[in-house]
């Protein structure tokens, strides 16, 4: 769970906006819990999060965009572009971890060539 010394998906998505927002309103709870609503209506989220936050909500978004090629290419592809770059918040994950965001790369890439 995302804690107050960490920003919520909510919290960053009113950071892209440039507005503040706490934390009363943010789902409490298992990343497995996670709704995929929370995702879409903080499409803009991922980039403004910090390393504990963005590794919180990284399985609940893999997990998302693997069930539902509908989630939307904003929030796709902003996942994609801070695994894509070498992010340093990627350093919080285990050797485990990282064979599995890229079996989810190749996984979205080969989605994205079959639409081609």
């Amino acid at each position: 769970m995302v804690t107050l010394d960490h920003p919520s998906i909510s919290q960053a998505e009113a950071w892209d906006d440039y507005r503040k927002s706490d934390q009363s309103q943010d789902f409490k709870g298992k990343w497995q819990d996670l709704p995929i609503e929370e995702f879409r209506k903080n499409q803009w989220s991922i980039p403004h999060l910090d390393a504990h936050g963005f590794i919180y909500y990284l399985p609940a978004l893999m997990v998302a965009i693997v069930k539902n090629k509908d989630i939307g290419n904003i929030i796709g592809e902003s996942l994609l572009h801070g695994l894509a770059s070498k992010n340093p918040q990627l350093a919080l994950l285990n050797n485990s971890q990282l064979g599995i965001v890229e079996e989810f790369i190749q996984f979205c890439n080969l989605r994205e060539d079959s639409k081609h």
